[in-house]
C-alpha cells in the first residue's frame, strides 16, 4: 500500500533554486509531487509564499504571482499559507568600498515559521506516513529531525539548489535533487479555467520557453546586427544566406565560426 505523504513546499526557495529566469515558472505542483514521488500517495501539499511588494522597475511582479497562485488553487488537495514580504530601502556599503549606498532590500519573512509549524502539527496529529519538505533552508533542520527522531515519520528531502544544504540532507531518509527535466514535463496549460472563468499562463512567462526560444534569438540576432559597423553587416548577410541554404547551423553561429575558426 502507497504511504500517505504531505509535501511542505518553500515557494521562494523553490523559485530562486530553479524557477527564476526559467521557462519553467508556470509549474503544476501536483504533477511535480507525482512525477518525484511515483509510489507515494500524495495526501496534501502546503505552498508557503508571501505577496510581493513590486519593484518600480517591474510593476507587473505582483499580478503575475497572483496568477500563479490562481493556478495552484486549481488543485485540489493543495493550500497556500501566507508569510510576509517586506521591501525597504537601507543603506549598505558598496563592494569597492568606495562608502554607503542606498538600495532596496527585499525580504520573506515567516515561511520558515509557518513551514515548521504545520510539519510539526500535521505529524502530530498523525496526518502523513512520509513528510517530504521542499527546500533547502538549514532552517528547518529541527523540525525535521523532530518528527523523525521523536515522531517515526519519514522525511524526505526535495532540494530546488545545485548544492543542497549540508546540514538537512543527513536529517532524511531519502532526497532527491529537482533536475530542469521533471520541470518541464510538469508544466501547467497555458489556458486554465476557474470557477470565476478563464486565465492564461503570464505573457512575459513565455519570453524564455522553447516555444519562443528561436524568435527570441532571431531578434535579439536582428538588433546586434544593427549595431555593428556597415562591412560587418554586409558579410553578415551574405552569411544568412549561405545558412540558411546549406545547414540548420544558425546564421550568428555560422558567421562567428567564420571569423573566429577555432571558436
Amino acid at each position: 500500500m502507497a504511504l500517505k505523504t504531505n509535501v511542505y513546499i518553500d515557494g521562494f526557495n523553490l523559485y530562486y533554486g530553479c524557477l527564476r529566469r526559467t521557462p519553467h515558472r508556470w509549474l503544476d505542483l501536483n504533477a511535480l509531487c507525482a512525477a518525484l514521488l511515483p509510489k507515494n500517495t500524495i495526501h496534501r501539499i502546503r505552498y508557503f509564499t508571501a505577496l510581493v511588494t513590486p519593484r518600480p522597475t517591474d510593476p507587473q511582479q505582483r499580478t503575475r504571482q497572483e496568477v500563479y497562485l490562481r493556478a495552484l488553487r486549481t488543485i485540489p488537495n493543495l493550500t497556500i499559507h501566507y508569510g510576509h514580504f517586506l521591501a525597504s530601502k537601507t543603506w549598505m556599503m558598496r563592494a569597492d568600498g568606495a562608502g554607503p549606498i542606498q538600495v532596496l532590500k527585499s525580504e520573506e519573512k515567516g515561511s520558515d515559521v509557518n513551514i515548521a509549524s504545520h510539519l510539526l502539527i500535521d505529524c502530530y496529529r498523525s496526518d502523513c506516513d512520509v513528510a517530504v519538505v521542499l527546500s533547502n533552508d538549514s532552517d528547518l533542520a529541527f523540525p525535521i529531525e523532530h518528527v523523525k527522531q521523536h515522531l517515526g515519520k519519514i522525511v524526505g528531502l526535495l532540494n530546488p539548489h545545485k548544492r543542497p544544504s549540508r546540514e538537512l540532507v543527513p536529517l532524511a531518509n531519502f532526497y532527491k535533487p529537482i533536475r530542469p527535466g521533471a520541470l518541464a514535463a510538469c508544466q501547467f496549460p497555458s489556458v486554465m479555467t476557474d470557477s470565476n472563468g478563464t486565465f492564461h499562463k503570464p505573457p512575459t512567462w513565455w519570453e524564455t520557453s522553447s516555444e519562443e526560444g528561436p524568435l527570441k534569438e532571431r531578434s535579439t540576432w536582428r538588433g546586434m546586427r544593427e549595431r555593428l559597423p556597415a562591412w560587418w553587416s554586409r558579410r553578415l548577410s551574405i552569411h544568412d544566406d549561405v545558412a540558411s541554404e546549406s545547414s540548420s547551423v544558425p546564421p550568428c553561429l555560422s558567421f562567428l565560426r567564420s571569423v573566429c575558426p577555432h571558436s
